[in-house]
């Protein structure tokens, strides 16, 4: 996977979003991407993720592999 549109590179130091491609191996297709992470000195870093592909068991590949 690959970042988007210079979303590798964080505009702020609390809340940054990521947005990637790629496709994936074994037929699965192509996947999108997106990640919203922020931080708080309190809870840490928090992750918000959500994933489009053309097939189902794409995106519960790449959700599993986060999670």
């Amino acid at each position: 996977m690959e970042p988007l549109g210079g979303s590798e590179n964080p505009s702020s130091t609390t809340v940054h979003t990521l947005q990637l491609a790629g496709i994936l191996c074994g037929g699965e297709g192509n996947i999108l991407v997106r990640t919203r992470m922020t931080f708080s000195v309190d809870q840490g870093v928090t992750i918000e993720m959500s994933a489009r592909a053309e097939k189902p068991k794409a995106v519960q590949l790449v959700m599993s592999a986060i999670a």
